[in-house]
């Protein structure tokens, strides 16, 4: 479900100023992903599935009421995380002091990480979510770029920067469970819906729209009754 970007939280969340913001395998370095869309191992209930495709939408610049980047390219790349941190409670209400505390810790560590790199960064967590290891947990971000789309620079900064020091913001992240997915690269059996996100091709025509645009539900057959 989208969620609204909060003026507030602006100058921390990006590296644009005035900007908007926003396992069962022990060994750590064997268990890695990426381009997939496939999550690490984690448990969730039906209301935090860290395998849900949550829409993502340009953040607003409140003065113009203009997306940021308008005008130049917009990429949007969904990461998944194991963090050494206990699973609370408190993780599940985004506006909770614990989840903004990590939010905030892993956008300042991303956009030091990228910080030399063309363009602008906002970093938004979708989830935080229960791990098997019940000292870790697992998060859901998405890293949108504006006039920056080099994947494999990215992906290869990111992933050398958990690689060598383990930490992104103050915070320990595991190699295992990392994985790095182009919103833009749907496979063959999904569908591009929001520009931003890929749904089943199952849910294309079911009568059901997914998303925002309702083209999931355009140009459909419709089959008349026997």
């Amino acid at each position: 479900q989208e969620e609204k970007l909060e003026t507030e939280e602006i100058d921390h969340r990006s590296d644009v100023p005035g900007g908007p913001s926003h396992g069962d395998d022990d060994d750590d370095d064997d268990d890695f992903a990426t381009g997939s869309g496939s999550t690490g191992s984690g448990e969730s209930s039906s209301t935090d599935d860290p395998t849900t495709i949550l829409p993502v939408s340009p953040p607003v610049i409140p003065e113009s009421g203009e997306p940021l980047g308008s005008g130049g390219s917009v990429h949007t790349y969904r990461l998944t995380l194991i963090i050494q941190e206990p699973f609370r409670a408190d993780y599940l209400d985004r506006n909770s002091a614990d989840f903004k505390r990590i939010e905030d810790a892993l956008a300042v560590g991303f956009n030091k990480t990228l910080q030399d790199l063309p363009g602008h960064r906002i970093i938004v967590v979708q989830g935080i979510h229960k791990h098997p290891d019940l000292f870790q947990s697992k998060v859901t971000l998405d890293l949108t770029t504006f006039n920056f789309s080099d994947n494999a620079t990215l992906q290869t900064r990111i992933l050398k920067e958990i690689e060598e020091n383990r930490l992104i913001g103050g915070i320990v992240v595991l190699k295992k469970g990392f994985t790095f997915r182009d919103f833009q690269d749907c496979t063959k059996d999904e569908f591009m819906c929001d520009v931003t996100r890929c749904i089943p091709k199952s849910n294309v025509c079911n009568n059901e729209p997914d998303c925002q645009d309702y083209t999931d539900e355009q140009n459909c057959v419709q089959t008349a009754p026997g």
